[in-house]
């Protein structure tokens, strides 16, 4: 069985600003499930789905362009990222985008490729 990463882009807007870090990755791996594709998960007694965020957000602070890495297993050829977004898309509609697979030993982890981060507050009267 071969593992393949996939790279989403997401956005956390609206009434969604409010689900906590933990919470998101809770949506994320009941909309992973839901949508049939086959994850990647973790050795061991316990074992997690192989996802990971670039970044934790804070409560209350919208996003408009969140990192995940997904790892997805498959027999013999990688799944269409186009496949894979509109798999995830049908039962999670705020995933905007997929960079593709990426080779395992390949990928670079989230937390080296995050170099920076842009803020921008709005104060109101």
């Amino acid at each position: 069985m071969t593992v393949s990463r996939y790279r989403m882009r997401f956005e956390k807007r609206e009434a969604l600003r409010f689900i906590s870090h933990h919470d998101l990755m809770r949506v994320f791996e009941l909309a992973l499930r839901r949508s049939g594709l086959r994850v990647a998960h973790t050795q061991g007694f316990n074992p997690h789905p192989k996802v990971s965020f670039a970044l934790a957000i804070p409560l209350g602070v919208e996003s408009l362009d969140e990192i995940v890495d997904i790892d997805i297993e498959h027999e013999a050829e990688a799944p269409a990222p186009e496949q894979v977004v509109n798999q995830l898309g049908a039962v999670m509609p705020r995933v905007s985008g997929c960079c593709g697979p990426r080779s395992r030993r390949a990928a670079r982890g989230l937390s080296r490729s995050s170099t920076s981060a842009s803020f921008r507050r709005t104060l109101q009267n």
